[in-house]
């Protein structure tokens, strides 16, 4: 029989589209608050493919604006030399976002098993790769994304950091493994949904009844602290009480509610 925390990884890919097809940005940070639970390397190659392309994405915002504005200005001139079909291509190819699959993992030299996970991205459907008619491939995230991208394109975020965090919240779900550091923040952002806090003694509480021990939250805490405040999971703490961030409360909530819809499914 399969646990609970089981259903909790076969969820969290599907609350992930969720959040990105709807534009559902409080759910999105809620989702990325949950990233500093962990450094297991495991994540990191799919992590990293998220970094790249959403960086080569936010960069082609710009750069179809830039090529955009050379045709038109040059239009004659590149007729004349014969050019002109070739910019438009390359245009083509920025306003789908596309990147060359083989620079995608040029960017991701070093680490393990690229071209693995980036078919069980494309399996996943956060990502599209395509065959081009001279051989190569193409990669690009797939359209769940687009209003994302523009969202964190026009507020000036830092777009590493975000991407990073969603980067990792994804390869935990394509693992479904290395979850257990997070059983006792999904607890404890539970209870607190009503009231945004918990006492300190129940949070430790919830730490020994997973069997971690507690002085690993001290670095849970450094790598909150470290994070975009939109994307801070504790705000702040007191020696009486632990505060959680609302997004943080809302997308473990949402979470729990579509692990208790599959239980009742299968007659749990």
């Amino acid at each position: 029989m399969s646990t609970v925390w089981e259903h909790y990884i076969k969820e969290l890919l599907p609350l992930i589209r969720e959040g990105l097809e709807k534009g559902n940005y409080e759910l999105l940070r809620g989702i990325q608050s949950l990233s500093c639970f962990t450094i297991w390397s495991p994540l990191q190659t799919i992590e990293n493919i998220i970094n790249v392309l959403f960086d080569q994405n936010i960069h082609l915002i710009d750069e179809k604006t830039r090529l955009t504005k050379y045709i038109d200005a040059n239009k004659e001139e590149l007729e004349r030399t014969g050019q002109l079909e070739l910019y438009q291509q390359k245009l083509a190819r920025v306003e789908a976002r596309k990147i060359f699959l083989s620079n995608l993992i040029s960017a991701c030299t070093g680490l393990s098993d690229v071209e693995a996970k980036l078919n069980k991205l494309h399996e996943e459907k956060f990502i599209i790769i395509e065959k081009t008619p001279g051989g190569s491939a193409t990669v690009q995230l797939s359209p769940i994304w687009n209003g994302t991208i523009d969202h964190i394109h026009n507020q000036g975020y830092e777009h590493d950091i975000f991407s990073s965090a969603i980067g990792k919240m994804i390869a935990l779900g394509i693992e479904k493994k290395g979850i257990k550091p997070l059983k006792p923040l999904i607890l404890s952002l539970k209870r607190a949904f009503d009231d945004g806090w918990i006492s300190h003694g129940e949070f430790q509480e919830l730490y020994v009844e997973q069997g971690i021990p507690f002085h690993r939250f001290a670095s849970v805490l450094e790598r909150d602290n470290e994070k975009h405040p939109d994307l801070r999971m504790i705000p702040s703490k007191t020696e009486e009480r632990v505060y959680f961030a609302k997004h943080s409360t809302v997308a473990v909530y949402q979470w729990y509610k579509r692990v208790q819809k599959r239980l009742r499914q299968l007659g749990y």
